[in-house]
């Protein structure tokens, strides 16, 4: 992962990604399983200072 130089405030997150087979609105919670194709892990990185203006990120 590449950092800014100007970087202050960067923070990480493990988040649980649920990956959907078909689309769902409304399902019923005994339903929900058969619409959830896989589940994985995902590390979120956020420099906290640009999503608040106090850095140059462009």
């Amino acid at each position: 992962m590449l950092v800014p130089r100007d970087s202050e405030k960067l923070d990480d997150e493990v988040e649980l990604v649920i990956i959907l087979e078909k689309r769902g609105v409304h399902v019923e919670q005994k339903e929900v399983r058969n619409i959830i194709a896989a589940y994985t892990i995902l590390c979120d990185y956020s420099e906290r200072a640009f999503q608040k203006g106090g850095g140059d990120n462009g």
